[in-house]
């Protein structure tokens, strides 16, 4: 084998490995509704949604999702359609979010058919008044 032939599978071989340890790219996700802009997502399919002040689960949101953070908002129901469209989502936080136990949708986590952890810490729910 010649130089040329070996120093271009030396390029070809550094390139591939840069490739495979590219870190996944962050960009605002396409959410509809008040919501807009609120949250932020990653081409490995992390949506972090956490602390932003969010009333409501954002709609539109990818259904490539594996991940969703909720955390610190002031969430209070959640409904049937709260998760529609979310049947990737592995892993799900609403970690101190002030959950209504009347307003929480017997069906809200029916959609999460691959959900495998739910991080429900700090949350009273609140119920029966």
């Amino acid at each position: 084998m010649g130089v040329f032939q070996l120093l271009t599978l030396f390029c070809l071989a550094l390139c591939l490995s840069r490739v495979a340890g590219t870190a996944p790219s962050t960009y605002s996700c396409p959410v509809s509704g008040p919501n807009s802009g609120a949250c932020s997502c990653t081409s490995g399919g992390v949506g972090d949604c956490s602390g932003r002040g969010l009333v409501a689960v954002p709609q539109g949101l990818p259904t490539a999702l594996t991940s969703l953070d909720l955390s610190g908002n002031v969430i209070t129901e959640l409904t049937a359609t709260s998760f529609l469209g979310l049947s990737a989502v592995t892993s799900l936080n609403l970690r101190g979010n002030p959950l209504d136990a009347t307003h929480v949708s017997t069906t809200a986590f029916s959609p999460l058919t691959s959900l495998a952890s739910l991080d429900m810490t700090d949350i009273s729910l609140h119920c029966c008044g």
